[in-house]
């Protein structure tokens, strides 16, 4: 019969479980341990012993992620969009690896393995099964549908911009065209968005045949846009001088006269209409026209010009690379010197036409918030690894460009609430370091939460802690 005896080594007590057994050698009862049972405290009560986790995943990045995701309307989004729930996980998961650490769709079934996200979604990440989703996510009129709903999900006001980019393409599509793309041409389609400035969020997107000019488009999004939205919706948009010619102009006042939508749009120094609004205004440089933005002094006026108005700005710093640029253009033989007085004669001015009647100081920074559609390009491109585009098909090629359209919006969130303190890839590399150790489905603990990271989850006004099993 088996009992158990308490051993002291140094100053620690042990428990074992013994049995008393005959020693022929030395004619006496002894004791043989069977077990050991382990260390035991004052009372004599045996101390739980540790156990090793099952298993130890990446936690901090992907549900400080998956949290902010849920702070946002993007859930009401997806749950909206007329698809399976399979296909919605999908969606969601893309979405916060497209932020997080963006992939290769191949390698998303091993990215998720590897995180606690594996816990929260079921679903198989193969990526012949990725495939067959992308064909129904990407079918042709999802731009409509996910228009429809951020419609009606979102109150549009203030300013919106619309602007058109060139995406490269490595396979054959339907769109895609020869067309130039950075400084040389190849196999490209474009990309158009109507972008709300103030929630960073895309309203509208579409894919255009890569050799159509940017100007061509403006009057589809104008009637479509005029089409769908409500009466009372009022807000002012933004648009490139790429977009100015006059059948254009026609349309953004007809627009402003039936659902008096304004817009603001620069005339491009290819015209001769701003050469002459130039040489009128070349006694801009006043005391009375003198305001201060961006940290660097700007002069404007405005005047009338038939239902709109023209404001004419003048920028020291302007000039200066305005003359750089047409001297550079001169040495490589682009222009002649003639043509070079005319260059010289508007350097340093900016034209714009509005239906806005206002200061024009309140003009040029509402001019200036196009440059948010402009940095979503860039991420798209380059932080949310939208390019290249793999895909065979125009619809998976269409699903690839909305996931990364809809996670734009989460980036936008994350990358305004860290107040440029840390980047995105910085913040999510530092919370990399919280790691979720498992030892059974009710008993999940996590690793130290260091300064920087409190800091962060402070800026994003998280506790990703609570996640966990009621912690």
């Amino acid at each position: 019969m088996s009992y158990r005896v308490i051993r002291r080594v140094g100053n620690n007590r042990y428990a074992y479980e013994v049995v008393s057994v005959w020693d022929k050698k030395k004619k006496m009862p002894v004791q043989k341990t069977i077990k050991y049972l382990g260390p035991v405290d004052k009372k004599g009560n045996i101390r739980e012993r540790k156990q090793k986790p099952l298993t130890v995943v990446d936690y901090g990045d992907v549900m400080t992620a998956k949290s902010v995701f849920e702070k946002t309307k993007l859930p009401r989004i997806i749950e909206n969009l007329p698809f399976d729930n399979e296909q919605k996980q999908l969606i969601e998961i893309m979405l916060l690896n497209k932020v997080v650490s963006p992939l290769a769709d191949y390698q998303l079934e091993d990215w998720i393995r590897g995180n606690y996200l594996s816990y929260l979604y079921d679903i198989s990440l193969d990526s012949r099964k990725i495939s067959r989703m992308f064909k129904q996510i990407g079918r042709k009129d999802i731009a409509n549908i996910y228009f429809d709903i951020v419609r009606r999900m979102l109150r549009i006001k203030n300013v919106v911009a619309y602007d058109i980019t060139t995406l490269p393409t490595t396979v054959d599509l339907i769109l895609s065209e020869w067309g130039r793309c950075g400084n040389g041409k190849d196999k490209v389609v474009k990309l158009a968005v109507f972008f709300d400035v103030q929630t960073k969020t895309p309203l509208y997107f579409r894919l255009i045949t890569g050799n159509v000019q940017d100007v061509s488009t403006l009057s589809d999004l104008i009637e479509y846009i005029c089409k769908f939205l409500p009466k009372n919706t009022h807000f002012c948009l933004v648009l490139d001088r790429g977009f100015y010619s006059s059948s254009n102009i026609k349309a953004l006042n007809l627009m402003h006269k039936e659902m008096q939508l304004d817009f603001i749009i620069p005339i491009p120094k290819t015209t001769s209409l701003f050469y002459r609004l130039v040489n009128r205004n070349k006694n801009i440089v006043k005391a009375k026209n003198q305001f201060l933005i961006n940290g660097k002094y700007v002069y404007g006026t405005k005047t009338k010009y038939g239902s709109s108005f023209i404001y004419v700005f003048y920028s020291p710093q302007k000039f200066l690379h305005d003359i750089e640029k047409a001297n550079i253009a001169l040495i490589s033989g682009k222009v002649n010197k003639k043509n070079l007085d005319k260059k010289l004669s508007a350097s340093g001015y900016t034209v714009i036409m509005s239906t806005i009647d206002t200061e024009p100081e309140k003009i040029l920074k509402k001019y200036y918030q196009r440059s948010y559609l402009e940095k979503s390009y860039s991420y798209l491109k380059s932080k949310i690894k939208m390019l290249p585009i793999r895909h065979h098909t125009e619809e998976t090629a269409i699903a690839h460009i909305f996931i990364s359209i809809l996670s734009l919006s989460l980036y936008w969130y994350i990358h305004e609430k860290l107040k440029e303190k840390y980047s995105l890839e910085h913040a999510f590399l530092l919370l990399r370091r919280i790691k979720a150790k498992i030892y059974d489905e009710n008993r999940v603990f996590l690793t130290e939460i260091g300064k920087k990271e409190k800091e962060i989850l402070k800026l994003l006004n998280l506790n990703i802690v609570s996640k966990i099993c009621g912690i």
